[in-house]
């Protein structure tokens, strides 16, 4: 019985330092760099992607000539910096009740043929000099995706500012939603030091914006409105996008299968001909899993020649496999496709053991072992300056290695040992009392 539970503790170990070719469903040949650093890079490619299995991509492994596994790390692609871009809004005075509380702001606004305001009409205009302004109109309808946060200037020579705000948001002048319920602005000056928060992030965009006091406060030192142009900073200009056709319709949206481990970041909805719909996506990974947000609601429009930006998901890097798209106003004129924008990662590795090296992807049984060489990258490069780079190593054609057979769940051997075990062990005691049973038998007879 000892020897069955010894057997059952080093299971699990005996994969250690063996050849894993056999439980990876295929694999890339690798060619080092021809300065042969320590340590090499290899950017991951669609056909990569495509063959990781696990959500986690933790069965991305670099093997050597005798399929042993080298330490190897996954990295995410090197963020981009870009400056915040922002954008002068139009804004206007106005005294009165909340929005929605009988006010028809399509009657009480005039606007052009895009939709800008250029005028208010006369029981909304700025009030007298000793009246407290306490709401404030700010029109966004000359930005596409609407804004969704806002930034305030004030008039740095006046008194101390303090506000507690709310901000409403409508595409209409009508139907009006609520962005932010409370906010406080606070701009404090002593000498030569300042302390000013004046920014607003908004759940959500809108074509026009009702600021509001909720406390009474004053605004009076505002000077300008800006819109933080949110979609051009944050979505990377490098993507690649995958593109993704629906496969089914149900009153719940349209879904799409995602064929790889892809890190998705940003999302575009392309629809055939004009359309202008707010969109929300939703991913998970299989249909156990509930369904998480991942972007929106969001516009996204095609007018003639001008289509909207990227809208970045609200958590980078999603793999997962299953995607739903919903309107949640408006409805395109056919399918829509959608678009899955990310950054390829690449993997460092140690360059050790015996060569040939490949790439191999695809296993429920095998995973890459931890391994500090990102750390030992930040020494080399404390070492020999920033500019040192790893070798950059290049893939050969795809292989079959174990095949489809290697994405099979692995059989819990320990659970069947100990299963073995008990069973070992029942037909022991089982033994022991036939045998205690026989013994009292031939002593009655006796």
């Amino acid at each position: 019985m000892k020897a069955l539970m010894l057997t059952a503790l080093l299971l699990p170990g005996l994969a250690l330092g063996q050849d894993l070719r056999e439980d990876l469903d295929r694999q890339w040949p690798l060619q080092p760099s021809a300065a042969a650093q320590a340590i090499q890079q290899v950017a991951l490619t669609p056909a990569v992607y495509a063959g990781i299995a696990r959500h986690d991509a933790s069965d991305l492994l670099v093997l050597d000539a005798n399929g042993l596994q080298l330490p190897a790390n996954l990295q995410a692609a090197a963020e981009q910096p870009m400056a915040a871009q922002w954008r002068s809004l139009p804004w206007f005075v106005l005294p009165g009740s909340p929005a929605g509380q009988g006010d028809d702001l399509s009657v009480l606004v005039r606007r052009d043929a895009h939709g800008r305001v250029t005028d208010v009409l006369n029981r909304l205009q700025a009030p007298a000099a000793s009246a407290t302004p306490t709401r404030w109109l700010v029109d966004a309808s000359a930005l596409p995706d609407g804004v969704r946060q806002i930034r305030l200037d004030w008039d740095r020579s006046s008194t101390a500012l303090q506000l507690v705000v709310q901000v409403e948001g409508s595409d209409d002048l009508r139907q009006w939603r609520m962005l932010q319920p409370r906010a406080e602005l606070v701009a404090v000056e002593q000498g030569d030091r300042q302390l000013a928060q004046m920014q607003l992030t908004l759940a959500g965009g809108a074509r026009y914006l009702w600021l509001q006091s909720l406390d009474g406060g004053q605004l009076s030192a505002l000077t300008a409105i800006q819109a933080r142009l949110s979609d051009a900073a944050s979505v990377p200009a490098d993507l690649q996008w995958r593109e993704l056709t629906a496969q089914s319709h149900t009153p719940d949206g349209w879904l799409f299968q995602l064929d790889g481990r892809y890190p998705g970041s940003a999302v575009r909805v392309v629809v055939e001909g004009n359309s202008a719909v707010r969109w929300r996506l939703s991913s998970r990974e299989d249909d156990r899993q509930t369904w998480q947000l991942r972007a929106g609601p969001w516009l996204s429009y095609q007018l003639d020649s001008t289509d909207s930006v990227a809208e970045p998901l609200l958590q980078a890097g999603v793999r997962d496999r299953q995607w739903r798209l919903q309107a949640e106003s408006g409805a395109p004129g056919a399918t829509p496709t959608l678009m899955l924008g990310y950054r390829p990662e690449r993997l460092l590795w140690m360059l050790q053991g015996t060569a040939p090296y490949s790439l191999a992807a695809g296993s429920s049984r095998v995973q890459r072992a931890a391994a500090p060489v990102n750390d030992t990258l930040l020494i080399m490069q404390q070492r020999h300056g920033p500019a040192w780079q790893p070798g950059v190593a290049s893939l050969g054609e795809e292989q079959v290695l174990a095949g489809p057979a290697a994405l099979r769940p692995p059989r819990d051997w320990s659970t069947m040992v100990l299963w073995a075990v008990l069973l070992v062990g029942a037909l022991l005691v089982a033994g022991l009392g036939l045998n205690l049973l026989r013994r009292h038998r031939d002593t009655d007879a006796d």
